[in-house]
C-alpha cells in the first residue's frame, strides 16, 4: 500500500493532510453549532481549544520521545514545535484543560460544554484515523488475519502484513457517535452524562486496541501497560468513581 497522493492545481497533497484539514472544519463547524455561548465566546473558545490541543499533542510526544525533543530543539524553537509527531492523548488532556480553564474563568457551565463537544470530537476523530490508515502511521502490530495490510513504501513494518488498528479506532469512534447520540436525543441523565459516557467508551476501547498496536509498544510503564493503556484505566476510572459518587447522592 502506497500513500495516497492528490495533484491539486499542480500542487502535490497527501491525502492524510486533506483528510486531517476536512476532520478539523467539520468538527469545529459541528461543535461551534452546539457550544451554549455567544458568538464571540464561540470563536475565542475555538482558538483556545486548538491552541490547547495542539501543545497537549507535542507535549506528551515530547515526553514519551525525549530524544525527538532534543533533536528539533538543536535546530531551533519553529522547528520543535512545528515539525515532529504528535499524540492524540495529549490533545484531549489539552482539549479539557482548555474547556476547564474557559469555564472557570467565563462562569459558564464546564458539563453543559463538555456534552456539546464529544460528539463532533467522535466525528472528527473517525476522519483522523482514516487518514492515519492511509499515511501509514499508527500502525497496528504483525496480523496474519485476512484484512490485514502491509505498506510498500518506506515504513518502519514495511512488507509485513499488519492489523489496521487506525481502521479499527475509526469503527470505534463511529460506534460512540451512534452510542453519544442515542442518549442524546433519549435525554442524558444528567448534565456531562455524555461527556463521562464518552469517557468511559473510548478509554475501554483505546485499552483494548493497544494490544494490537505496534507504534506504542516501546513505551511501558508499570505491569506491561504501555503510557495509553494507563491513560485510559485513568479515564475508565475517573468516570466510575463519579458515577459512584453520584449513586451514593441520589440513596
Amino acid at each position: 500500500m502506497q500513500p495516497l497522493v492528490l495533484n491539486i492545481l499542480g500542487t502535490q497533497i497527501e491525502l492524510q493532510g486533506i483528510l486531517n484539514a476536512l476532520a478539523v472544519v467539520l468538527g469545529f463547524f459541528w461543535v461551534y453549532r452546539c457550544w451554549p455561548l455567544s458568538h464571540e465566546g464561540k470563536i475565542r473558545l475555538s482558538l483556545f481549544c486548538l491552541l490547547g490541543c495542539y501543545m497537549g499533542m507535542k507535549i506528551l510526544y515530547w515526553v514519551l520521545y525525549p530524544h525527538v525533543f532534543t533533536a528539533f530543539l538543536n535546530h531551533g524553537i519553529f522547528e520543535l514545535i512545528v515539525q515532529g509527531g504528535y499524540t492524540w492523548y495529549g490533545a484531549q488532556l489539552g482539549g479539557m484543560l482548555t474547556l476547564v480553564l474557559y469555564a472557570y474563568f467565563q462562569n459558564v457551565p464546564l458539563k453543559g460544554l463538555a456534552d456539546a463537544t464529544v460528539l463532533p470530537v467522535c466525528l472528527m476523530m473517525a476522519i483522523v484515523r482514516i487518514g492515519c490508515f492511509v499515511g501509514g502511521c499508527c500502525y497496528g502490530n504483525a496480523s496474519t488475519l485476512p484484512w490485514a495490510v502491509s505498506y510498500s513504501f518506506s515504513h518502519p513494518m514495511h512488507g509485513m502484513l499488519l492489523h489496521p488498528v487506525q481502521l479499527y479506532e475509526a469503527l470505534l469512534w463511529l460506534l460512540m457517535l451512534a452510542v453519544l447520540w442515542f442518549f442524546k436525543k433519549k435525554h442524558s441523565m444528567f448534565d456531562g452524562f455524555l461527556a463521562l459516557l464518552y469517557l468511559t467508551l473510548y478509554g475501554a476501547g483505546r485499552f483494548m486496541l493497544e494490544y494490537v498496536r505496534s507504534d506504542s509498544t516501546t513505551f511501558h510503564a508499570y505491569a506491561g501497560l504501555t503510557i495509553n493503556q494507563w491513560l485510559s484505566l485513568g479515564f475508565v476510572m475517573f468516570t466510575l468513581v463519579y458515577f459512584r459518587r453520584l449513586h451514593v447522592k441520589a440513596a
